[in-house]
């Protein structure tokens, strides 16, 4: 069955809005610096994800990680972030609708998934288009993305193409700075990572920057 795409938009936008009002309504005094939306490699739904630098700065305190570029990934990383999958009712209805445009078969399933990730994009694009995230220095705060959990090689390229196609020039490029930095050589001392075998970065790593495998409760070997 084909998406009914303009539907779902709006579907999708609805759930966005209203979910990013709540959370800034019970969050009056912190400052969101990221908004995303996110789904798996199954597409079985979308979700809010966001982050404030008050919140950030309690991860980066529970984390107590000794390398910058530790927290840098942190800031980054949307599973880590303080508010993912806030405001998951407000979602109910879209992924309801996705679930009956789903294609009975695996053959349509590549289209399928490739016009939610464009939905994900569009939904924060129309938004910003009516200044839902601020104008001039108060929208250059903020940076918004669309993400894969969890992501292999092209979920992390998708992830980078919405930052860039959703951004203004200020905003990627502060964006590609941190990137830069994170991405910086270092001698890692860590125990090898399970999915590449390069080393991590520390033996309490619950994450490989360099693949993107993640283990977060578990041990590395598990």
């Amino acid at each position: 069955m084909s998406l009914e795409a303009e539907k779902l938009k709006t579907l999708l936008t609805l759930a966005a809005t209203t979910a990013i009002r709540e959370l800034r309504a019970t969050r009056p005094d912190e400052k969101f610096y990221a908004f995303a939306l996110y789904t798996d490699d199954d597409a079985a739904g979308v979700s809010l994800a966001a982050s404030s630098e008050e919140g950030l700065a309690r991860t980066i305190a529970r984390c107590k990680f000794k390398d910058d570029r530790e927290n840098i990934g942190l800031r980054w990383s949307t599973s880590e972030w303080e508010y993912e999958g806030f405001g998951l009712e407000h979602f109910k209805d879209f992924d309801a609708a996705l679930e009956t445009a789903k294609p009975a078969s695996e053959k349509g399933f590549k289209a399928y998934r490739k016009q939610i990730l464009a939905l994900m994009v569009d939904a924060l694009a129309g938004l910003d288009a009516e200044d839902f995230f601020g104008l001039g220095a108060e929208r250059e705060r903020v940076t918004l993305l669309c993400a894969i959990t969890d992501a292999d090689a092209a979920g992390e390229k998708f992830e980078q193409q919405s930052i860039r196609k959703l951004n203004p020039p200020a905003v990627i490029a502060a964006y590609e700075a941190s990137l830069k930095k994170l991405n910086e050589p270092k001698a890692n001392k860590g125990p090898p990572c399970p999915k590449c075998g390069k080393p991590l970065r520390t033996d309490k790593a619950q994450q490989c920057f360099l693949c993107g495998a993640k283990w977060h409760g578990q041990s590395a070997a598990g």
